[in-house]
């Protein structure tokens, strides 16, 4: 069992499909299909369900999955330990992020990293929510998260980076808020939501809001462009509704308050000196604006 293989085969896992893996892989698909089946020989059983217009991963290829990434990570973790001895001149961080945090303060994190190493190249990855987020952490498909801390496992080692208070973000013809909404009120608007699992999407589920959904989104910047077209309203943390007002929507914390604690993750290993550099550079981002 070599590397190259255990790549090959989560490829195929997360696409689904062996032409888009190969396509992801810049390899031809008999070759990516020969080096999965061989990787299946040597184990002795199929990973994967071929089904005519399917592909499934076996309970074989399903337990495979989180060993696959921790080996990997194994080894770049070796490497990481080379590239270290250089300052890190070279290398690779692999982030996680949900994409409600993707750009506060994900980005301004990432690039705080690559000025002080702009050698190491970040692969940033975009899960759904920060539980998912965490389960990436902790499984070893990535180094280290940017996630709300609430969702994290007692496994992680975590540092707290910033608290963000969460707003509800209402259409610039509606009248202003006079202060904080209640929950309860979010029962009497049309609304616009992130996904079902989301913190935003639990607290209108437990307001009784849920039927008042007009749109579900998948992005708050695409929440917010819905709100600032007049969709509806929608529950956004602190720096998008900053975003939302400065482009004339009303904007106010809901009642009783709730507070993301926001903060970088990494799994339970030592962790490479890419990721411990990440960490260092984010605490001092958010020490520099006393914000932590």
């Amino acid at each position: 069992m070599d590397a190259r293989k255990l790549r090959h085969f989560l490829a195929v896992a997360q696409e689904g499909s062996f032409t888009r893996a190969a396509e992801a892989l810049h390899i031809a698909q008999p070759s990516l299909s020969q080096s999965v089946r061989s990787l299946e020989q040597e184990l002795g059983t199929p990973l994967f369900h071929r089904l005519p217009r399917a592909l499934r991963l076996t309970p074989a290829g399903e337990a495979l999955l989180a060993p696959a990434h921790r080996a990997l990570r194994a080894m770049r973790d070796a490497e990481e330990s080379v590239h270290a001895v250089s300052g890190l001149a070279t290398g690779r961080l692999e982030l996680v992020v949900p994409r409600a945090l993707s750009v506060y303060p994900a980005a301004r994190l990432v690039a705080a990293f690559h000025r002080e190493h702009p050698g190491v190249t970040v692969q940033v990855t975009e899960a759904t929510d920060s539980a998912d987020a965490a389960e990436k952490v902790a499984d070893g498909a990535a180094e280290a998260g940017v996630l709300e801390l609430s969702t994290v496992p007692p496994d992680l080692r975590t540092w707290p980076l910033v608290d963000y208070e969460l707003h509800l973000v209402l259409p610039p013809g509606q009248p202003a808020p006079d202060g904080p909404v209640p929950r309860a009120a979010l029962r009497d608007l049309p609304l616009i939501a992130l996904p079902p699992g989301t913190v935003t999407r639990r607290i209108l589920e437990d307001a009784g809001a849920a039927e008042n959904i007009r749109a579900e989104v998948r992005s708050v910047h695409t929440l917010l462009e819905l709100v600032l077209e007049g969709v509806g309203a929608g529950l956004a943390n602190e720096p998008y509704a900053r975003i939302a007002a400065a482009r004339g929507a009303h904007t106010a914390p809901v009642e009783p308050p709730y507070r993301h604690r926001v903060g970088v993750a990494l799994g339970p290993s030592d962790g490479t000196p890419a990721a411990r550099a990440f960490v260092t550079i984010a605490l001092a981002c958010f020490e520099a604006v006393g914000s932590a």
